[in-house]
């Protein structure tokens, strides 16, 4: 790139993209290994807000400013590369996705294309959504928070310009406001993804920039003199701030982690280090480390290789949730190479000067009917069709949460609070009554229990919590209404209620398992003082390979078997086995618990690893609908297996088929001493 009049570009700039797009990448790929590299993306922010107010600032100041040419650079910048990965993305996720799937990333390329991702993003963070991995260009969020401030930015500089206001009181007033807003939010997705709470980061590099422009030196009076003569005593010299400012991008980078509580307060040691480096041009390190060749390569590629790697891991983790480290090594080799094809014989061709306003109208208009295809894939449902007859039903399996689960009422998000369950969690004129509380596996149980009341007369309470595993005063990551929702159950309903069996179940895989138990066992001994008749926990449902699950075992095994048979009624085929160890050692940790009876979810639906996948060809008879949460027919067969547990007078039949060892479904281990 070529100085533009006095704006001069550096070296160590490309450098400190290098280190951004390092750190996200590796994060990525190796989150062992980095495990605040995410950070990345906020060093990325102040960068971006640096470079565009002075670029702005420079052009305001010479009244070479336009609108037309700003926005012209801007595309031929970001769209080539963009273009290219989301075509590429499509073209792949036609091949390898299930429709579910194709129709979530044709939503997501439409995003990428109108640079809206984080608001798709934010709409898409529910419990029950596509998981990371089955979201190829769920890293485009970024991107959209850059280009609305590409949007709203400049037309608030130029207002201010013209008006002879302070930028860098502009950019500091919006700076102040973001972050009180940002903090605020702390640890809900609105924070991650809204460009109200992300602005504070850009501003933080946009208030660098303009305090040392010529107009600045003006308007401020005094203020940047005294900056100057700070900047001249010894405490001040770039060294100093420079090796602070790597501090504390290296310290966050390390100490930072996916369960630390981020943006929030947090975003301020990569963000002030990013600062502190950008304002220490003339330090050792910017000249030396950030200046080197190998470093400013990296950096020159750096927006082509953040865009492509996220996808190829993406896709490389839906064939192996676990994949080795050669083989991630080798995704991000192949990244490096595909992002420097992208700049080398993409990017530098359409930045060139010839013919700029055809090349900027023909970006614009390839980018609209990249994200109209994006949009009628998501209207279209993925396209179906691509999915061979004989297993399309069973790899599209469908559950109305809020009808069959009860939903938003007796099942509640993770961010719902108690005052969000329903009076109808309880049927208080039935006898007995079950008071079935746990998680969202709990919920997808409701279906089964409720159609079992046809056969057996009991009542029914539902009070349960995504991601909740229904014990007191234990908090779950990222779970913030855990602890209070429990509280709320044990202390305000069960008291009111008095059911007569408490049915406590979970997927329980949640934090530390010995704490778990802990207070699994000090939440039944104060059932006990409640005078619950029956106390049953049930043990965790089977789990397959995430991502995917079930439906995505139903569609390889159909694809890989020479004869294209669907899956075995039973069958190992992607059941996690890791899991059905731990379910063994739970098992054995509650039946060392005073006065509880346990249901083995396992074995009822399982023989080992052996487990029921479907009860019939239809898509009606898939025994999950993901990874471990159960269908309404899987659901109402576990209900009828476990029946004779939860009513042993019921006489019922068992369900066809029959589970392998009936005799170690519900084995009665100590009863509670008031029966």
């Amino acid at each position: 790139m070529k100085p533009r009049g006095d704006l001069r570009y550096r070296l160590d700039i490309d450098g400190l993209r290098a280190i951004a797009v390092l750190l996200v990448v590796g994060f990525h790929a190796f989150p062992g290994l980095l495990p605040g590299g995410y950070i990345g993306v906020d060093i990325f922010f102040v960068i971006s807000g640096y470079l565009i107010t002075g670029l702005i600032l420079h052009e305001l100041e010479t009244k070479q400013f336009s609108f037309t040419a700003f926005y012209a650079r801007r595309i031929k910048r970001i769209f080539p590369a963009l273009i290219v990965v989301l075509g590429g993305s499509f073209l792949a996720g036609w091949v390898l996705l299930l429709p579910a799937e194709l129709k979530s990333l044709g939503l997501n390329i439409f995003g990428g294309a109108a640079f809206t991702s984080n608001f798709v993003q934010l709409n898409q963070t529910g419990y029950f959504d596509l998981s990371a991995v089955q979201k190829p260009l769920l890293h485009l969020w970024s991107l959209g928070v850059e280009e609305q401030f590409y949007i709203v930015w400049p037309i608030l500089m130029l207002l201010a310009f013209s008006r002879r206001v302070s930028i860098s009181v502009l950019a500091a007033t919006v700076l102040v406001i973001s972050f009180a807003w940002n903090a605020s939010e702390a640890g809900t997705p609105r924070d991650f993804y809204l460009p109200f709470t992300r602005a504070w980061e850009l501003m933080l590099g946009g208030f660098i920039a303009a305090l040392v422009s010529q107009s600045e030196k003006y308007r401020l009076g005094p203020v940047p003199k005294m900056w100057s003569a700070f900047a001249s005593v010894p405490v001040s010299h770039p060294n100093f701030w420079s090796t602070i400012g790597v501090a504390l991008i290296a310290f966050a980078a390390a100490a930072l982690d996916e369960h630390s509580t981020f943006p929030g307060s947090w975003a301020v040691l990569p963000t002030l280090g990013t600062a502190l480096v950008l304002s220490a041009e003339e330090s050792w390190f910017n000249r030396k480390i950030l200046s080197t060749t190998a470093m400013v390569s990296i950096g020159l590629i750096s927006y082509p290789l953040y865009l492509w790697h996220w996808p190829l891991l993406s896709y490389a983790r839906m064939f192996d949730p676990n994949p080795p480290d050669r083989l991630r090594a080798a995704v991000i080799v192949a990244a490096i190479g595909l992002a420097w094809i992208t700049y080398r014989w993409i990017e530098r061709p359409i930045r060139q000067r010839a013919y700029p306003g055809m090349k900027v109208a023909g970006l614009c208009i390839v980018m609209a009917a990249v994200g109209v295809v994006g949009l009628v894939t998501y209207h279209a449902g993925g396209f179906e069709s691509r999915v061979p007859a004989a297993i399309r039903d069973l790899t599209n399996v469908k559950v109305d949460e809020r009808t069959a689960w009860r939903m938003h009422t007796c099942l509640l998000e993770t961010l719902e609070d108690k005052s969000q369950f329903a009076a109808e969690c309880v049927e208080r004129d039935r006898r007995p009554l079950l008071f079935l509380w746990g998680d969202s596996h709990a919920g997808a149980l409701y279906p089964g229990l409720k159609r079992l009341q046809s056969s057996v007369s009991f009542g029914m309470a539902q009070y349960a919590t995504s991601g909740c595993p229904p014990v007191l005063e234990f908090a779950v990551e990222d779970r913030p209404n855990c602890l209070s929702n429990n509280g709320f159950i044990f202390s305000s309903v069960l008291p009111n209620v008095r059911p007569d069996i408490v049915l406590l179940y979970s997927r329980w895989g949640y934090g530390n398992q010995d704490d778990l138990v802990v207070k699994l066992r000090d939440l039944i001994s104060k059932l006990h003082l409640l005078r619950i008749p029956r106390i049953i926990v049930m043990g965790k449902p089977p789990e397959w390979e995430w991502p995917g699950g079930l439906p995505k075992a139903t569609y390889d095994f159909y694809n890989d078997d020479p004869l294209h048979r669907l899956i075995p009624v039973r069958s190992s085929f992607r059941v996690q086995d890791d899991w059905y160890r731990y379910d063994r050692v739970f098992q054995k940790a509650v039946e060392k618990m005073n006065g509880v009876e346990y249901i083995s979810t396992w074995n009822a639906l399982c023989d080992g690893i052996q487990c029921l996948t479907r009860l019939s060809d239809t898509a009606e008879g898939l025994m999950a609908i993901d990874y471990a949460h159960l269908t309404v027919a899987g659901s109402v067969y576990l209900a009828r297996v476990i029946a004779p547990c939860l009513f042993p007078d019921s006489h019922l039949n068992p369900p066809s088929p029959a589970p392998p060892h009936p005799t170690l479904i519900c084995p009665q281990l100590a009863l509670s001493p008031l029966q």
